[in-house]
């Protein structure tokens, strides 16, 4: 399943390496509108299931509309600035089959030169959002607890649970999305991986970062050309993520919104 939006340049990439999937399998891209070549080169791979949409419908809602009619017992989220290395999703499918409880994993991410793309975070609170916009995390690098948010202690060379992969690239069960629901649309671009992972820990799966099975992940190559009005909705998305699942915390849920508007400011200035 993969949301495409102007990436001519990476899905022949991506394309062709899901080809190469040894399992039975199908492939579903939806076309956010782009107005480069991104659908005519979809259409070059015949077995590709395409969806064009006339207008940008953004990445949760574009994913639910090939999750929907997506079938098989797993269903793969994936960027089309992604390539695929030899037997990636057959250890992520594997593991699956060996572990019940198991709700979903997620792949080691590479840079394209072959480097560590670091892809795991724990979930973030009021706290991440004060050490993050008052950069404590930067000013201190090796302080544990103001990069715990990040992992900065996780070296992604071991198979283990965690509570939040990338969506760059990951593998649930269908199951699990006929009890939790498709992605929530109200975060369209950003943090609904983030929400997403947060509803299947909390409907009693766990989540695992499976380090033998590896993806390469060109990073954020669609959010690049945009980049000012990205930086104002991953503040916002952040906003939605607490205010849905702390709104309890009213004081700080006041706090919190002031406090990322302004930082949104800043960082939109610096871009």
């Amino acid at each position: 399943m993969i949301v495409t939006w102007n990436s001519e340049n990476e899905i022949a990439n991506c394309l062709s390496s899901i080809q190469k999937v040894r399992l039975p399998h199908e492939t579903i891209v939806v076309d956010n509108a782009s107005c480069d070549s991104t659908a005519k080169i979809v259409k070059t791979f015949p077995k590709v299931k395409l969806i064009e949409n006339t207008e940008n419908l953004k990445f949760a809602k574009a994913n639910n509309q090939g999750l929907k009619i997506a079938c098989g017992k797993f269903k793969m989220l994936l960027n089309p600035d992604t390539i695929l290395k030899e037997n990636a999703v057959e250890t992520l499918v594997s593991f699956l089959e060996k572990n019940d409880k198991v709700g979903a994993v997620a792949p080691k991410l590479l840079n394209l030169d072959g480097s560590l793309q670091p892809s795991c975070r724990r979930f973030p609170n009021f706290k991440t959002l004060f050490y993050e916009a008052f950069l404590l995390n930067l000013i201190f690098p090796e302080n544990k607890k103001f990069n715990a948010y990040r992992m900065k202690d996780f070296s992604h060379d071991t198979t283990c649970e965690v509570d939040q992969p990338q969506g760059a690239a990951i593998l649930v069960r269908s199951k699990v999305l006929e009890k939790i629901g498709l992605l929530d649309e109200r975060f369209p671009m950003f943090f609904n991986d983030v929400d997403f992972c947060f509803r299947i820990k909390n409907a009693g799966w766990t989540i695992f970062f499976v380090s033998e099975a590896e993806i390469y992940h060109a990073k954020g190559t669609s959010i690049f050309k945009v980049r000012k009005e990205m930086i104002f909705e991953v503040h916002k998305a952040f906003w939605i993520y607490l205010e849905k699942h702390f709104p309890n915390k009213k004081l700080l849920l006041k706090f919190s919104k002031i406090l990322l508007y302004f930082t949104a400011k800043i960082r939109s200035f610096r871009a």
